[in-house]
């Protein structure tokens, strides 16, 4: 079983990172899902921006939404070797299929206009 002493009240702001994905597991019967529902912050849900996003990130949304959290910003980071129209195109296609924020981070200088 997951166990957390996360304390929301001490601080202004909390990140817990969960990585590689929805329904990766964690322990024998758990996985990110679980984590996620126990901790009960939104979720910043991180991807590549490049070739396979639209489907993973939408199954992702999907996934999410059937496991009752909410998705506070869907964010796609553009690797320096990646199709900067492509990746445009792909963060323009999952916003039209989503309807919350989808951020496109070029690089790091995009970090700038968020602060």
């Amino acid at each position: 079983m997951i166990k957390t002493t996360l304390d929301s009240t001490a601080c202004d702001l909390q990140l817990v990172e969960g990585a590689g994905g929805w329904r990766v597991p964690i322990t024998a019967t758990e996985d990110m899902s679980d984590l996620a529902r126990l901790v009960g912050f939104p979720i910043v849900l991180v991807g590549r921006a490049g070739l396979g996003t639209i489907n993973h990130t939408l199954l992702s949304l999907e996934a999410i939404s059937r496991d009752g959290c909410e998705v506070a910003v869907v964010v796609l980071s553009c690797l320096p070797t990646d199709s900067r129209p492509f990746a445009r195109a792909n963060a323009a296609e999952i916003a039209r299929c989503w309807t919350g924020c989808v951020l496109l981070l070029m690089d790091s200088s995009s970090l700038d206009s968020l602060l």
